[in-house]
């Protein structure tokens, strides 16, 4: 069984995002991101996230204060909190 099927994502609008470390299918958009990140820098981060709420995703978008291009213990746990209240919302 697929996760889009497990999680009954069938007929939910979805996304595919991409970043440097890899991607992810998403019925909702959320960003973490670090302020600090040398390589994408946030306020392109930003734009970009902007731009996918414009096509009509719902997300959130999270800097992170001491964050760079290297996910930390700060994003994990963002994410955590990110996915259980995807999951809580779609049940």
């Amino acid at each position: 069984m697929s996760l889009v099927a497990e999680f009954g994502y069938e007929r939910v609008p979805k996304a595919l995002v991409g970043f440097s470390q890899g991607g992810y299918l998403a019925p909702s958009v959320h960003a973490i991101h670090g302020v600090s990140d040398s390589v994408f820098p946030l306020e392109t981060a930003q734009a970009a996230h902007q731009k996918v709420l414009e096509f009509g995703f719902q997300g959130t978008f999270h800097s992170v204060e001491k964050g760079t291009h290297v996910a930390n213990e700060a994003m994990g746990k963002i994410l955590s909190e990110l996915l259980f209240r995807e999951q809580a919302r779609l049940s």
